[in-house]
């Protein structure tokens, strides 16, 4: 009888050195490579740093884990927290340095755009390429074969070398045949935010189905709505070990709170967001505090529905970069996003002289949310391919309170959605048109002619 797990880590771990572009356990490419550098430094006279036996970072360590089959696991971390490194060792991309891994079944994986494609291969012939390798006979890649193509929607292009894809075109390849070739177990890494809004869904629509027909799906994503509806249960990993497991909802509270906790409070109201273990972004532009104040302009955490808000954000490196935007991204407890709104939207002006170190303030007339905790974000980013500078998911959390927001003496409570409209009703008295027509006719009819 099989097992029912169809994935098993024991003490699972992956070092890289310190200062050098391999790891340390090195396949046979990185052998290669490192022989030739070997060689460079002997021929211009240079010496290589020797590493010592602690001069190593650990990306993951001491991992056990169980996944069993059928089963939909979350993986949730911060960014640089080990999820990727995790699903790559499990795909037998790279190799573990210490502990192993145990898989059973076929492993189709959708880690970074591109991954497993031949660029000078057609996409029909990387369909049949990626079947071969998962060991499928040319009768079963065919009868999926056209599914395939129109999932992704690259018909058109289907006998054009890869290498000649855009990016979003790979990405749905490699989606479709990550999907829909004969795998029992499937990995996915956060590339589905790359693409169209309207492809997103219909891949998160094909998760979906994948969940309901019993094979495997380690899901890497921040699209906490995305696990939350897609997965029985959610890991939460942390500087490389896994903290956490258990019921997804859950699981993303306790990593939104860990996030919130990362941004250390100053004082009332003030958060320091320079001291970060694991900053996200080039970090030439820098979010260094965040202070959350009233309309006296005197900080504090906890504000009325309804009430004035000013939030101040002190940035690093925004005027020696041109077409720069910061940006605040409001979310619910599930980590949703509900609105946003950044400098590129809404911009008041900038005074001049600029110099290195700025103060960017939002004022908010009336917070428009019911009562609850809601996470901020925090982005500073330039456009083209340099895309964000520097990303926070939760600088920390505004706590919104009840007040009497309509004058009715009625609360409004988190059952009533996130957000309140500001109206109000009417009612007053309104004949009915056909009554009123037949009173009309009435009194002709009894009034006396002459």
């Amino acid at each position: 009888m099989k097992s029912e797990l169809a994935i098993v880590t024991k003490g699972l771990g992956k070092a890289y050195r310190l200062g050098e572009g391999h790891d340390l356990a090195l396949n046979f490419r990185e052998a290669v490579m490192g022989r030739v550098r070997g060689l460079a430094r002997r021929s211009t006279g240079s010496s290589a740093r020797e590493a010592k036996p602690d001069d190593r970072f650990w990306a993951l360590r001491d991992l056990d884990l169980e996944v069993k089959r059928g089963e939909v696991v979350g993986i949730l971390g911060r960014n640089g927290a080990g999820k990727s490194t995790l699903l790559k060792l499990l795909s037998r991309i790279t190799a573990p340095t210490t502990g192993s891994a145990t898989i059973r079944g076929r492993v189709g994986s959708l880690l970074e755009v591109g991954t497993g494609f031949h660029l000078e291969l057609t996409g029909r012939e990387n369909i049949f390429l990626n079947g071969a390798i998962l060991g499928m006979r040319r009768r079963e890649i065919l009868s999926r074969f056209d599914e395939i193509v129109d999932f992704a929607e690259i018909g058109p292009h289907i006998d054009t070398p890869v290498k000649r894809y855009s990016s979003g075109m790979r990405m749905r390849l490699g989606f479709a045949v990550a999907a829909f070739l004969d795998t029992e177990i499937l990995f996915v890494d956060e590339v589905l935010a790359v693409g169209d809004a309207e492809f997103r869904r219909k891949c998160l629509g094909k998760m979906g189905s994948i969940a309901n027909e019993g094979r495997t799906v380690l899901f890497v994503s921040h699209n906490m709505s995305a696990i939350s509806n897609l997965c029985s249960r959610a890991i939460l990993i942390d500087e490389g070990r896994c903290v956490e497991s258990g019921e997804p909802r859950a699981l993303i509270q306790s990593y939104l709170d860990r996030s919130a906790a990362e941004s250390q409070q100053i004082a009332e109201g003030v958060f320091d967001l320079a001291q970060r273990t694991n900053p996200y972004g080039r970090r030439d532009l820098i979010l260094r505090k965040l202070e959350l104040l009233d309309a006296q302009m005197r900080p504090k955490t906890r504000f009325e529905i309804g009430e004035k808000i000013f939030l101040r954000v002190h940035v690093e490196g925004m005027s020696d970069v041109r077409g720069t935007t910061i940006g605040l991204i409001v979310k619910d407890e599930q980590d949703r996003w509900i609105c946003d709104i950044n400098t590129y939207m809404s911009c008041a002006g900038i005074k001049e002289p600029r110099s290195h170190r700025e103060v960017a303030t939002l004022e908010l007339d009336r917070i428009p949310l019911v009562p609850g905790s809601y996470p901020l974000a925090l982005s500073i980013s330039t456009g083209g391919a340099n895309g964000r500078r520097d990303f926070i998911e939760c600088a920390t959390r505004l706590e919104v309170i009840d007040s009497d927001i309509y004058g009715s003496g009625v609360s409004l409570g988190k059952s009533k959605g996130v957000t309140y409209l500001e109206g109000r009703w009417r009612i007053e008295g309104a004949d009915d048109p056909g009554e009123a027509e037949e009173d009309d006719q009435l009194e002709g009819e009894l009034t006396p002619s002459g």
